[in-house]
């Protein structure tokens, strides 16, 4: 049996025992196996959309005060969403929604493996999959997963080879942004292209996201100012900090310096990734491109994220593109890509299973030691993800810099021949 067929099968089958339990165990019980913590009544995310409308009908703009949500919270989704609402969309629809949110996911997760995907990723896929992090999306009926389907679409079609293909795959990687803006730090998968070609197709995507970002300005600092800053099952660069924060006001600066010294040695790092050219191939085949392309969207909206400040752990599901790419370096290379992508293998099984790892370590270590192991994880992924970006980048990006590099070297022996002469 080839990995992708067991993958399909064991996927299959982990789906129907969460059924199974759902119906044996109960809906709440199912999920406190994995130490999510539900919301009742179910898909609260979707709820400060579906109760939106209810809220525009009493009078309030549901970005600045959603009296109508469960839980009070503001609608922090651009206005496009509210198109669900002139369709008849209200509260009562959002169980059906929340399936039809979750069953998109599952038809992305059965097709946006490569065809060539090896048993051994294959173990390694299927664990994330069903991890506490991916899974609390699920609980929570959040969009991100109807973006994880849009995302796959651009990778399937971007599989097909074609111009047509390739412009269909760039709108529908703008539509994601339109609907949730974070989808944007998927563009580096743009960099399959040729030089001309990236360079027109990244000014005309950042064109229009610019034009967008202007038309909803004032709606960015609403949502900015509805979205929770999460400590808790959390990631990003502000995560650190803020939890410091809260028991040790006095400590904040010194651990948000240290946060953004991190970032800045993410920089560095990403910069001996252009010039690290260990175990690189030439132009990769059909399949090794599928796998690049999806490590290309997964790792760029990882570190794209993660610098935003705060993010949900349901929105690590997009890791699971890297996971291909992670394995083919793990196994195939030396020196540092492959070390750096074991590392963030294992950080991102500590980082998705850490609800879990929380319930066991908690009793024994204390709060406090579990929350350093996670945002341990997070920061290794960080570091690991930017230097093996920058290290897939397209040889006409590593060539330059090498150009760039030698000339500046050549520059300096000659300004010393010159001290020389000078001083003979």
């Amino acid at each position: 049996m080839t990995g992708l067929r067991l993958y399909r099968l064991a996927l299959g089958l982990g789906v129907a025992l969460l059924g199974v339990l759902f119906v044996g165990y109960g809906y709440e019980n199912t999920w406190q196996l994995w130490n999510i913590p539900t919301m009742s009544p179910c898909f609260a995310d979707l709820r400060t959309i579906t109760h939106g409308v209810r809220s525009r009908a009493m009078g309030y703009d549901p970005l600045v005060e959603n009296p109508a949500d469960p839980w009070g919270r503001t609608m922090n989704y651009p206005r496009i969403w509210e198109i669900l609402w002139q369709l008849g969309v209200n509260e009562h629809h959002t169980v059906y929604l929340g399936i039809v949110v979750n069953l998109l996911f599952l038809i992305a997760l059965y097709v946006f493996p490569p065809r060539t995907l090896e048993t051994v990723t294959a173990a390694i896929l299927l664990p994330l999959i069903f991890s506490p992090a991916v899974l609390l999306g699920a609980e929570r009926g959040n969009t991100d997963l109807l973006i994880f389907f849009l995302m796959t679409v651009v990778l399937l079609l971007l599989r097909r080879g074609s111009s047509l293909a390739d412009a269909i795959a760039l709108a529908t990687l703008l539509f994601a942004f339109v609907l949730k803006l974070f989808p944007i730090f998927g563009l580096p998968v743009l960099l399959r292209e040729r030089k001309p070609v990236f360079i027109r197709l990244s000014l005309l995507a950042l064109l229009v996201a610019g034009v967008y970002l202007a038309a909803i300005y004032d709606d960015l600092v609403l949502i900015r100012q509805g979205t929770p800053k999460g400590t808790q099952l959390s990631y990003g660069v502000n995560v650190l900090w803020m939890r410091v924060a809260k028991s040790h006001a006095s400590w904040a600066l010194a651990f948000r310096v240290l946060a953004y010294t991190g970032v800045c040695g993410a920089g560095g790092l990403a910069l001996l990734g252009l010039f690290d050219s260990a175990g690189r191939e030439g132009t990769p085949d059909m399949e090794a491109q599928t796998r690049l392309d999806a490590f290309r969207i997964g790792s760029g909206i990882y570190l794209g994220t993660f610098l935003l400040g705060n993010n949900w752990d349901y929105r690590l599901v997009f890791l699971l593109f890297t996971v291909p790419q992670l394995m083919s370096w793990a196994r195939s290379h030396t020196g540092h890509p492959a070390w750096m992508a074991k590392m963030a293998i294992i950080g991102t099984f500590v980082s998705v299973w850490h609800l879990v790892i929380k319930r066991f370590l908690n009793p024994l270590a204390g709060e406090t030691l579990t929350f350093a192991l996670d945002e341990g994880a997070n920061w290794v992924v960080f570091f690991c993800l930017a230097f093996l970006l920058s290290y897939s980048a397209p040889e006409w990006i590593k060539s330059g810099m090498s150009y760039a590099r030698r000339n500046r070297g050549a520059r300096s022996n000659r300004r010393s021949q010159c001290a020389i002469i000078r001083g003979l």
